[in-house]
């Protein structure tokens, strides 16, 4: 059993944060009974943020490729994998660019990753295209 001054630390399992406070203490409630106080934390999973900055890029097809900028906002304790794929739009996968399809991994440190996508000159003036 638990004796009056005891004390519980509390830790969770990796991807999860603590919420509350890690240690608690068995204090005297009535002469007959005690409990640990603060009640006991709990686990939450880690947020995790990834996207494109900027969400928007402007590029000539002479450029050659566009580099695009993921970031992700959070901290995870293990390594975490988005997939990532180009649609046409307007533009054209094969016309206006090549298609590309990855999987871009961070490191529990990384906070931004690169994707180039090649893009063709095809030497039409077009109007503003764009791929997703």
């Amino acid at each position: 059993g638990n004796s009056v001054g005891d004390t519980a630390t509390y830790t969770c399992d990796p991807g999860f944060e603590l919420i509350g406070s890690e240690t608690t203490t068995c204090t005297r409630v009535t002469v007959n009974s005690a409990s640990f106080t603060p009640d006991p934390p709990e686990c939450s999973a880690i947020a995790i943020v990834i996207g494109f900055d900027p969400v928007l890029y402007s590029v000539n097809e002479a450029d050659g490729t566009v580099t695009l900028r993921i970031t992700k906002v959070g901290n995870n304790p293990q390594p975490v994998s988005v997939d990532f794929g180009t649609e046409s739009g307007s533009a054209m996968a094969g016309t206006d660019f090549t298609s590309v399809s990855q999987t871009v991994t961070f490191g529990t440190s990384d906070t931004e990753m690169f994707v180039t996508v090649p893009l063709i000159d095809d030497a039409v003036l077009e109007t503003i295209e764009s791929f997703f």
